[in-house]
């Protein structure tokens, strides 16, 4: 669950770059602004403009806007006229309304952001029909003029009977506009209560507001504190949890006046909040596998594996039946069991929590005859992958396979959150794409020849002039008869591509992806980087802006520390290993020979025999992450390459029409999953990166 929070927190001081700082800085990657015009003038051009220019740069993403709630600059005023209201019955007023609204969305054209929150009426306003009426012509209105800046509209549940999740959802029954909601844990307390809130809402559920209350009043009050707050937080988290990572946990809460740092404060309570979901003291039951079993007289200590994290049970004989026991006792490893009890906390236990066992069900029991293979000794390289199937159970990697999917989850709403598109390119291809050396020859119909693709680029190419800014995401194949610990035949590959893009926009986007990625590995995988025994400090390092130099630079400074290399070879893995030994972060190298660059790249307008291509070369060993550059967009040019490179023009004369038809400058990357995962993980072979890796002389399992 992504963690965010809104800037209602500072809503009576001026919203600048120093507070949107400080919100980076505690380790919270998205932010909601919150619409009052003292605290944010969106009528202020300059000042939305200035605030653009800082998000660009800026790794915090803005992720929602809390639409106005007054007319002016005076926050708390309850005047008629100052109260924005969707439900209000003069027209002309109304009318004012939602164009005052509108000014508040267009800050989405020099700030991007996915919602714009929206209130239902005000507090304690009553059910009317004709305000449904009102606020259906308002809302049908105001969806239109937000869709068009790639904004969603949710309504957001209000202590009012207009706003209640019931009402909520007759609304949208009766109106049939298709929004979704905002799901307040404040509101739903004062009205029907949390829980049966959120089973109303959850299903339309695309963000949240967490903040607590006394039962009475709209506080925002800082959950699990002693200011006052009501709600049940060990139930609440669950359920707020139980949406995984369709919605993130927005912090909208109320400035105190007896707190020295305000962003401890904030960091405090989502570390509470996600304490609270661990159910202390209540009696649960977890499905799982036996992961070791330690035994002492009368007391047995198994430990419950369930994907998520192991947790240590206590079996003590004398508060359990003797034939339980006994079975306990006797389990082994991998053994497939249901364990019930109470969780208690325990700082000594791994998580910090213990589960006392009531009852257990075994529901399967691996037999002694025929023991699970992989024990606690060491085992060869070899044996753990023809055994990799199993292999995949154990803690390392099972938190190797974890940080896989924070790299790729962190890829995905990086592009998502800058304005790519995804589009799928295929997997069988006609043409080689970087020559045809290492490609995987496959037998189609009617005696055809087709390839496993090499990239999707040419493809991503193409989608790039429909659509603008685009990436692919898939299974890559390289017939390369490698057998280095940075070597696969199959891996995972993302690949963004931009028109109207040059080397320098390429090399901005590859420093921001590596940036955004590495942060969020740091900020949600602690736990599994610990397992790793991974020296973070070496990840923390990883800022903008990266190391830059020429290939020219890279020659003379490799011959330099003893590398045989000479102008015009490319690198090999000790040499980029050589290039970055005095580095903490990535180097960008550009300028490469056009001799051993693929046929497609640019050729650099001060020199014939260099190309716009660069590689994004990790630090400690890692080698080349990521490699690109610019295209060629001029027709004549890209058909002598191909002459060139000995590739037969007709294969690629649908290529070829992008530079017929609307060519223009153009550029991207592609980025290895499995090597950035490898380098975020500090291990030393790719090959446990990917659950089932292919390499040159592996095939199983």
């Amino acid at each position: 669950m992504d963690l965010a929070l809104s800037t209602h927190l500072f809503v009576n001081h001026r919203l600048n770059v120093v507070w949107l700082e400080k919100i980076w800085n505690a380790g919270i990657p998205l932010v909601e602004i919150f619409c009052a015009r003292q605290h944010l003038d969106y009528r202020d051009k300059p000042q939305i403009r200035e605030l653009g220019h800082w998000f660009r740069d800026s790794r915090l993403k803005l992720h929602s806007l809390h639409s106005p709630i007054y007319t002016d600059d005076c926050w708390g005023r309850t005047g008629p006229d100052a109260v924005l209201n969707l439900t209000e019955p003069i027209k002309w007023k109304r009318i004012a309304m939602v164009d005052e609204i509108k000014r508040a969305i267009e800050i989405a054209e020099d700030i991007p952001f996915k919602y714009l929150i929206q209130h239902l009426g005000v507090t304690g306003e009553e059910f009317d029909d004709f305000k449904l009426d009102y606020a259906f012509t308002c809302l049908e209105e105001l969806k239109l003029f937000a869709g068009a800046r790639g904004v969603s509209i949710l309504l957001e549940n209000t202590p009012n009977k207009l706003s209640s999740a019931e009402r909520l959802l007759h609304f949208l029954e009766v109106t049939h506009l298709k929004l979704d909601f905002c799901f307040d844990t404040g509101h739903a307390h004062l009205m029907e209560g949390l829980a049966p809130a959120f089973a109303l809402m959850k299903s339309r559920i695309r963000s949240t507001h967490i903040h607590d209350n006394d039962g009475d009043s709209d506080l925002h009050l800082f959950p699990l504190t002693s200011a006052g707050g009501t709600i049940e937080w060990k139930s609440a988290m669950p359920l707020l949890a139980s949406g995984g990572d369709q919605w993130p946990l927005v912090l909208e809460l109320r400035e105190p006046t007896d707190v020295p740092n305000v962003m401890d404060a904030v960091k405090q309570t989502f570390t509470r909040l996600a304490e609270a979901q661990h159910h202390v003291g209540e009696l649960v039951s977890i499905p799982g596998w036996l992961y070791n079993l330690r035994k002492s007289g009368k007391i047995a200590f198994p430990i419950l594996r369930d994907g998520s994290g192991l947790m240590q049970c206590v079996a003590v004989k004398a508060q359990l039946p003797e034939a339980l026991f006994e079975d306990i006792k006797g389990l082994t490893q991998e053994s497939a069991i249901i364990v019930t009890g109470r969780i208690r906390a325990e700082e000594r236990a791994q998580g910090g929590f213990e589960m006392d066992v009531e009852q257990l069900e075994i529901v399967q029991r691996v037999p002694e005859s025929e023991p699970y293979p992989i024990t606690p000794k060491d085992h060869g390289i070899e044996f753990l992958m023809d055994h990799r199937h199993l292999w995949l159970r154990s803690r390392r990697q099972t938190a190797i396979a974890k940080i896989r999917h924070e790299v790729i989850k962190g890829i995905r709403d990086f592009f998502d959150g800058n304005g790519f598109t995804l589009v799928d390119t295929p997997i069988f291809t006609p043409a080689a794409c970087e020559g045809t050396s290492t490609l995987f020859e496959v037998d189609y119909f009617e005696d055809e020849k087709v390839y496993l693709t090499q990239s999707g680029q040419l493809y991503n190419e193409a989608n790039a002039m429909a659509l603008g800014k685009v990436y692919c995401f898939g299974p890559t194949f390289r017939a390369e008869k490698s057998k280095t610990r940075r070597h696969l035949t199959e891996f995972w590959m993302v690949e963004p591509e931009m028109a109207y893009a040059d080397l320098e926009d390429v090399k901005k986007l590859a420093e921001g992806l590596i940036c955004f990625v590495v942060d969020r590995v740091l900020n949600n995988r602690q736990a599994e980087l610990k397992v790793l025994e991974r020296d973070i400090s070496k990840l923390e390092s990883i800022k903008a802006p990266f190391n830059r130099m020429t290939y020219d630079d890279s020659v003379k400074i490799l011959q330099e520390r003893g590398s045989e290399i000479q102008w015009g070879g490319d690198f090999g893995n000790a040499d980029e290993t050589l290039l970055t030994q005095d580095m903490d972060k990535p180097v960008l190298v550009d300028r490469f020979p056009a001799s051993f660059k693929a046929f497609y790249f640019q050729p650099a307008p001060e020199r014939e025999d260099v190309v716009l291509g660069v590689d994004v070369i990790a630090p400690e060993g890692y080698g080349e992450i990521i490699g690109g550059g610019q295209r060629i967009h001029d027709l004549e040019l890209l058909k002598k390459r191909l002459h060139d490179h000995q590739l037969p023009e007709e294969a690629f004369n649908w290529y070829l029409d992008l530079r017929r038809y609307g060519s223009v400058p153009h550029g991207g990357f592609g980025m290895g999953v499995e090597r950035f995962t490898a380098w975020m993980c500090g291990t030393e072979h790719i090959r446990e990166t990917i659950a089932y890796p292919r390499m040159l002389y592996r095939t199983r399992p």
